[in-house]
């Protein structure tokens, strides 16, 4: 797959924005959380994640086709991604134990769902999509329509009766607890999903 350089200033932008939100989260004096201009600066803030899964989706999208293309069966490709999205999920871990060694805290924090996790889980998911098979028209109506699915389902999930059955470390992927801000496979999910779509288009 030859670079293309727009994804790399969009990787870039995502950083900054991310390196902003963190930066100014943890360092502005509670006098000035109520400033029109940290209000908005929270709002860009709020762009880093889906920006990232964004690009996720498009560039596993991307390569899978490079790889298809130079010989690799729909099923070598897939699991080229698998593994990907294992690692990535892997490094969410290790950052959450890093996390914890450093400022302590519950042992359970270890399980706390963050932007890794859920772009672990997101990017597995989509290679099994790919495993599926397919024409490219197929996979890119399929990724557009897994996007609106879990756009539709996200309040439904929320609200999930059942979900209270499952044990939290696994309910935490799909519903966050109350008065918590982690990240869930509903609506994240859809981010990368839909960069998925776009990449497959790109990529014709």
């Amino acid at each position: 797959m030859s670079r293309r350089p727009y994804l790399d200033w969009l990787r870039g932008i995502a950083v900054l924005i991310m390196i902003e939100g963190h930066t100014l989260d943890a360092w502005t004096r509670l006098d000035d959380r109520g400033s029109v201009v940290y209000r908005w600066a929270i709002v860009v803030a709020g762009f880093g994640a889906p920006v990232f899964l964004f690009l996720a989706g498009i560039t596993l999208a991307l390569a899978a086709g490079s790889r298809y293309r130079k010989g690799q069966t729909t099923g070598q490709v897939a699991r080229t991604a698998t593994r990907r999205g294992l690692w990535i999920l892997l490094l969410g871990f290790l950052f959450r134990a890093q996390s914890w060694a450093i400022s302590g805290g519950r042992f359970a924090s270890l399980l706390k769902v963050d932007i890794l996790n859920i772009m672990g889980v997101s990017m597995i998911a989509a290679a099994a999509r790919w495993w599926g098979g397919g024409t490219l028209a197929w996979r890119t109506a399929a990724f557009a329509a897994a996007t609106v699915a879990v756009a539709m389902a996200t309040p439904l999930v929320r609200d999930a009766a059942a979900l209270a059955a499952v044990p939290d470390p696994l309910e935490w992927y799909l519903r966050r607890p109350p008065g918590s801000t982690a990240f869930t496979l509903f609506s994240w999910l859809g981010f990368l999903t839909a960069g998925a779509a776009v990449g497959l288009w790109l990529d014709r």
